[in-house]
């Protein structure tokens, strides 16, 4: 039975699915980056004086991740974060999840069926 979460401040109660019906739901391009990792493209190098570094960023064109970074002049990287859109994330508890290595193998499983027929 799916768990139960009641949002923060919200008037109606949301459903959680298990991790393996969310994997079962997750969209094609979703299940192949997290299978396979994603395909990135450069979309922008932008430098800011203020920084003095460059904002770069990359993203997926498969699921549209952005993958978001400060890098000094030299190359370094002094920061970085990513993007997601909706519905690439799991949620199967009371917060987002982390997908750990029983979660990579249920992914690579459920590839191998939908992508292979397997």
């Amino acid at each position: 039975m799916p768990a139960i979460l009641e949002e923060e401040m919200a008037t109606e109660t949301v459903e959680i699915p298990e991790f393996t019906d969310w994997v079962s739901g997750l969209a094609r391009n979703f299940l192949e980056c997290r299978t396979m990792g994603h395909r990135w493209t450069p979309r922008t190098a932008t430098w800011d004086k203020f920084s003095q570094a460059y904002y770069v960023i990359h993203e997926c064109d498969r699921c549209e991740t952005e993958r978001r970074a400060w890098w000094s002049k030299t190359g370094e990287i002094l920061s970085s974060s990513y993007g997601y859109v909706k519905g690439y994330l799991a949620r199967t508890g009371k917060d987002r999840t982390h997908v750990d290595g029983n979660g990579r193998q249920t992914l690579r499983a459920e590839y191998l069926t939908r992508v292979f027929k397997g």
